[in-house]
């Protein structure tokens, strides 16, 4: 019995530490995973962030764009011309004078004010910007904006606005299989707001704002928006679906972050799986082991019962005097056994003397 229960014991703390290491294993792996997926995912907007900044400025630095041999309108028509030969990439490349006034192909001669536009005031500043995609309600088409200042003999003598389709960050983060069918997500650290997602629609007020504040998906949410990286385990307010989040700052000129979410069973489903397996091998080992440690208990102390019988019967004074309890095992139920029956054969031995 003391066996069986040392048997049983053993049995539990393996499959603990099985559990235990397998759990330990298969969750710094996964951490690896979606840390490495997000930091990727992170790089190459970053790198298109630049690449597109970068457009931005050799234009500041085109001598036609510098000098002021050239108005401001004529600066914005030779952008004009380069835009159009983007083959539909950028929708206008426009030239900001340090007054903030500029031209539109739509009003020739009409100079218009965007010198209180926050993508005008940070270049004129001497900022780099990059614009959230926004929805052109004259257009109806998500756009987005790069401005640089442009410089003249160290003097801040304008700005150049490249704005392009906003639909290339959700094309980028399309592409990337977080797990599950799962997407990243590219959000604004400072406003909240859903900068790109596979639905490429962020003009529907997508925001941190939205979320009940004392949720789990909250609180990840604004770790992230703290600047943070960082693997999280957090439930899906709508479906109430376990998810694991990993996120980290785009870094560079924008203020964005890369979310990654997929679902927990997408990773730890075979972590889960070896759980129900190891729960229902202990639950028939203990079964099983209740099982032999009855029957050996009562293979053991059957003997006695026999012995009590025995003594039983004989207080009775008709017991047959003549029979013995067979001896099963060498242990001390046996030496029992074997006492009981030599006091039985002495017993009879002396009840056939006082017959005779």
């Amino acid at each position: 019995a003391v066996m069986v229960g040392l048997i049983i014991a053993w049995s539990v703390v393996q499959s603990i530490m099985v559990h235990n290491i397998a759990d330990a294993a298969i969750g710094d792996s996964v951490t690896k995973v979606v840390t490495l997926v997000t930091e990727n995912a992170a790089l190459d907007i970053s790198i298109r962030n630049t690449a597109e900044l970068n457009f931005a400025r050799n234009l500041a630095k085109l001598p036609m764009i510098k000098s002021d041999e050239l108005t401001t309108e004529e600066k914005c028509q030779q952008l004009v011309a380069i835009a159009k030969e983007s083959k539909g990439k950028y929708v206008n490349i426009t030239f900001y004078g340090k007054d903030g006034y500029s031209f539109i192909p739509e009003k020739p001669g009409v100079p218009i004010y965007f010198g209180d536009r926050e993508y005008i005031k940070a270049p004129l500043a001497g900022q780099e910007y990059v614009r959230d995609p926004f929805l052109n309600t004259i257009t109806n088409q998500l756009i987005m904006c790069y401005s640089v200042p442009v410089y003249d003999n160290g003097q801040i003598v304008g700005a150049v606005c490249c704005v392009r389709d906003g639909n290339f960050i959700s094309e980028i983060i399309e592409s990337i299989d977080v797990g599950g069918g799962m997407h990243p997500g590219i959000i604004n650290m400072k406003t909240g707001n859903t900068v790109g997602n596979v639905n490429k629609d962020t003009s529907k007020g997508n925001s941190v704002a939205e979320l009940d504040p004392n949720s789990e998906l909250a609180k990840v949410l604004g770790n992230a928006m703290a600047g943070k990286s960082d693997v999280e385990f957090f439930t899906e307010p709508a479906t109430g679906q376990k998810m694991i989040a990993s996120y980290k700052p785009v870094g560079g000129d924008s203020d964005w972050f890369v979310f990654c979410a997929a679902p927990y069973d997408y990773y730890f489903g075979s972590l889960t799986k070896l759980s129900h397996a190891i729960t229902i091998i202990l639950i028939v080992s203990i079964f099983v082991g209740a099982i032999i440690g009855i029957l050996s208990i009562s293979s053991l102390i059957r003997p006695l019962f026999y012995v009590k019988n025995s003594i039983a019967e004989i207080s009775t004074g008709h017991a047959d005097l003549s029979s013995r309890i067979t001896q099963s095992s060498n242990d001390e139920v046996g030496e029992v056994v074997d006492g009981f029956n030599t006091f039985v054969g002495k017993l009879q031995a002396i009840m056939t003397q006082l017959k005779a």
